[in-house]
């Protein structure tokens, strides 16, 4: 089978995430932390993703944040054994913090992806609408997006006439027909 990386066939973002998906069989891990201590998990992936070592100075440079701030979430991090941390060096995702933050990174992706690729918002719009999202989604809603997600790719890429119409109508939101509640009093 062919994945992101093929010449074979060319894919967008939104499409690679359905591949992470995929080959991470939906790890249903959830440990009850906080939305910023999940943004510090998913900052420390990205980081080793990216190649680099995460470090308290580089995330409280990639965050906005102050050193002493991102020190105290490193010690709930390393308390809750997700992160093992050498003082003043890299830190290091335990197998359960590279779990919760592959989860994590996955449904910004898969947000961010299905916001930009299919609502036609700008990336940055996208990224930060997905942020905000990402810390609410359950198990559950993370595969209806995913199935939805996966549906309207297949149907795109198969050429299917109703899925370039739904693509360009969401490209047009004031286009779209509004439902009666939101419509003002006396508008037919």
């Amino acid at each position: 089978s062919e994945g992101p990386g093929s010449h074979a066939l060319t894919i967008s973002p939104g499409e690679r995430i359905l591949w992470l998906l995929v080959e991470s069989n939906f790890l249903e891990v959830s440990m009850g932390v906080s939305s910023r201590t999940e943004d510090y998990l998913e900052e420390i992936f990205s980081f080793r993703l990216e190649g680099r070592p995460a470090t308290v100075t580089a995330l409280a440079e990639r965050l906005g944040v102050a050193k002493a701030t991102v020190v105290a979430a490193v010690r709930r991090l390393v308390n809750l054994d997700l992160v093992a941390h050498e003082p003043y060096g890299a830190l290091h995702l335990t197998e359960e913090g590279k779990r919760e933050g592959l989860r994590i990174h996955r449904r910004h992706a898969l947000l961010a992806g299905l916001f930009s690729d299919m609502l036609g918002m700008t990336p940055e719009n996208a990224s930060e609408v997905a942020c905000a999202m990402e810390h609410s989604l359950n198990d559950d809603t993370e595969r209806r997006l995913f199935a939805l997600a996966d549906f309207l790719y297949r149907a795109r890429r198969a050429g299917w006439p109703w899925a370039f119409e739904l693509q360009h109508a969401l490209s047009h939101p004031c286009r779209l027909p509004r439902p009666l509640p939101v419509l003002p009093l006396g508008e037919p």
